[in-house]
């Protein structure tokens, strides 16, 4: 190691320099531009450390699926029990459906609100698990030029992979069954909506974490937050009047919504001939605004992240 990046006796000032030789920001720069220029380097870091977050994710799946019966066959079985559940309470029991798909509609409507559950259900536990990824595991940010972002990243990864495996089953049951038509081209998409549902989950994730490390109150109010949120999309009704009555004056606010938009990309892509009433725009546009808030909570959260950087290790 050359003279100008060996330790030295500040550790604040270990923690920013770049393990692989160089520095993130200069000693004396001020705290703004520093943080900024932290921020616009979150993409480089998560490429040069992958190594690390990917053995993080490996980890972290190993710990939830060992010692179990099933093993790791339980990212398969968990969510097809959802969607015989959901298929049969309310499609069948309820009788929720969409109007005129006559004998179809219960299987639409099964098929339509499993796609919703398993996306809101990833997102909501890797926020979850990584508004916590700082405080658990603070011994590491406590180390010269730990990447910290790699925590909260490993843990939306691992839930993410999940996710990939019970849409995989998913897949394979609604076309050996013929419950509903096979995605077929929509299955392009999926590995970039699981690229974009996970760095927007990282950006929510960076802000939440650093708050946390500095306020214990936020993970509760992170929790609460996500449920109400839940109520606030289309996982478990449709926005449409024709099935809601009444529910007209709030669509528009579903603009609003970040999650409205990664939902109706899912079930674009994975539910073809789906019914209209089920979407409040086209995929395209879906996309392209799930893109658009991606960019914005990976700077927001990006930008917080960066500014309470240097203190994270003293907090945790």
């Amino acid at each position: 190691m050359s003279p100008t990046h060996s330790p030295s006796a500040d550790p604040a000032q270990d923690r920013d320099l770049d393990p692989h030789g160089g520095a993130w920001v200069r000693a004396d720069e001020p705290l703004l531009p520093r943080a900024l220029r932290r921020t616009l380097s979150l993409p480089a870091s998560l490429y040069a450390h992958r190594a690390l977050w990917i053995a993080g994710a490996r980890r972290e799946l190993r710990a939830r699926l060992s010692g179990t019966l099933l093993g790791r066959l339980w990212p398969v079985v968990g969510p097809l029990a959802l969607f015989g559940v959901y298929y049969a309470l309310f499609a069948r029991a309820f009788g929720m459906g969409f109007p005129g798909l006559g004998p179809e509609a219960s299987r639409a409507t099964g098929v339509w609100l499993f796609l919703g559950v398993v996306t809101w259900s990833a997102f909501a536990e890797s926020l979850g698990r990584g508004t916590a990824a700082f405080v658990e595991r603070g011994e590491l940010l406590k180390r010269a030029a730990f990447p910290a972002e790699v925590l909260p990243f490993q843990a939306i990864v691992a839930q993410h992979l999940l996710l990939a495996a019970g849409l995989c089953a998913f897949v394979a049951v609604v076309s050996l069954a013929g419950l509903w038509q096979p995605p077929g081209a929509g299955l392009l998409w999926t590995p970039l909506l699981l690229c974009l549902q996970m760095l927007f989950v990282l950006g929510l994730t960076l802000a939440s974490a650093t708050l946390h490390a500095f306020l214990r109150d936020t993970a509760h109010a992170v929790g609460l937050l996500t449920t109400l949120w839940m109520f606030a999309t289309p996982i478990f009704w449709i926005p449409s009047e024709r099935v809601l009555p009444g529910v007209g004056p709030f669509l528009p606010w579903l603009a609003w919504n970040p999650m409205h938009a990664f939902v109706s990309c899912w079930r674009h892509a994975l539910m073809p001939g789906a019914p209209a009433e089920g979407f409040t725009t086209d995929f395209g546009t879906s996309l392209a605004t799930a893109g658009l808030w991606t960019a914005g909570a990976l700077c927001v959260g990006g930008f917080l992240f960066s500014l309470g950087l240097r203190r994270l290790p003293d907090e945790v």
